[in-house]
């Protein structure tokens, strides 16, 4: 039990420091590191090294290196506030003491997607369902792939489809023998932790991930089916999702056509476009998907919009998806073309059978998304 619950005296970088209540702090920075995957996986990548007697923060009334460093990341990651603002400290009744507390209403944290951090803001979680997730644009670290383009892929632009394994890995994952890193668990998995075991264990081919092959790398086994998706593959799903393992979903979202561009006069890089000011667009373009989620079971929400839930990488958010095409911008248009024009080419636009609006409901000009492939997931042991 601890001490005492509240602080009088500020903990942290400058502080008083009292025995006592840095033991307060420590505990409350464990209980979000334990619960709060992105949080956990930035100290770590900043130098955070767990205990292993306690896990992270040993709870021992000294605020040295690595309760500042907690403090300084929870305030960066969790609080989403800058590196300047950030000053590593805690202070009675403060902004950082309130949300570690879990007392801070969502009025006085105006910067915190409070779908893709957390379940409650109060408990600074991010945690949905059971599954940590997360966000790719958090991490930087090269894939292990195209390392000879003027850009190598990293997370944070081509980390969607090991994202979402690793956001699986959280609930069904196990660990893997002479793989893992010791002492590492499931629930502890992070995306540039599975990058390595990727690049350490053949998980890369020169072309991407190979995707069966890193299921099996985090503890799960995964059957793919590419399509064309039917009815049937809902049911499928649902008997899947009933059992309670997730899927893993491709979505198409990108336009269909591929807009011819050019170097203007200036060198900057425009569409071209024809004696009546329309863009121009190459041939039709088969759609294979462009991004992947992590459907997971849950109960629907009521709303007929909301049917299936799913954590979306692009966003570090929940989302849902919905069975009914019409309503669904994207696939509307794919059926007009296809009425209108008989060419072989069209035919080969990708039938979906779920459909969703990406991301936080604060982000503009979200894309519809339309799911064409899939691979259900169980634990390797299942």
């Amino acid at each position: 039990m601890l001490p005492i619950m509240t602080i009088y005296l500020s903990v942290g970088k400058g502080g008083f420091n009292s025995y006592n209540e840095v033991i307060v702090v420590q505990s409350l920075l464990n209980q979000h590191l334990a619960g709060n995957g992105k949080f956990r996986a930035h100290f770590f990548e900043r130098g955070g090294a767990p205990v292993p007697t306690t896990g992270v923060l040993a709870e021992d009334g000294n605020c040295g290196p690595q309760t500042e460093l907690a403090i300084l990341c929870f305030q960066h990651y969790v609080l989403r506030w800058s590196e300047a603002r950030s000053d590593g400290r805690v202070d009675p009744g403060g902004t950082t003491w309130t949300a570690l507390n879990g007392n801070i209403a969502y009025s006085k944290m105006p910067n915190i997607d409070a779908n893709g951090v957390m379940v409650e803001v109060g408990n600074a979680i991010a945690n949905i369902g059971g599954y940590q997730v997360f966000k790719q644009g958090d991490f930087t670290a090269q894939l292990g792939y195209g390392q000879n383009k003027k850009r190598p892929p990293t997370i944070k632009s081509e980390g969607c489809c090991l994202c979402s394994m690793v956001m699986a890995c959280t609930v069904i994952g196990a660990r893997v023998a002479g793989v893992w890193p010791d002492g590492l668990a499931p629930k502890d998995m992070a995306p540039h932790i599975a990058n390595k075991i990727m690049k350490d264990n053949n998980g890369y081919s020169d072309a991407g991930l190979n995707t069966l092959h890193s299921v099996g790398l985090l503890g799960m086994k995964g059957d793919y089916h590419h399509g064309p998706l039917t009815s049937a593959h809902i049911g499928m799903l649902q008997s899947h999702l009933a059992q309670g393992y997730p899927v893993m979903g491709h979505v198409d979202y990108k336009d269909h056509f591929v807009a011819q561009t050019e170097k203007n006069a200036k060198g900057k890089t425009v569409y071209v476009r024809d004696e009546n000011g329309d863009i121009v667009y190459d041939e039709f373009r088969e759609s294979w998907g462009d991004h992947w989620v992590l459907i997971i079971p849950g109960a629907s929400s009521g709303d007929a919009m909301k049917q299936y839930l799913a954590l979306d990488p692009a966003y570090g958010a929940k989302m849902w998806f919905h069975p009914f095409s019409s309503l669904s911008k994207r696939y509307r248009e794919v059926q007009l073309e296809r009425s209108l024009n008989s060419a072989p080419l069209y035919r080969k636009e990708r039938d979906g059978i779920l459909f969703g609006t990406a991301g936080h409901p604060n982000y503009k000009n979200q894309p519809d998304y339309c799911l064409v492939r899939m691979i259900t997931l169980k634990p390797a042991a299942a």
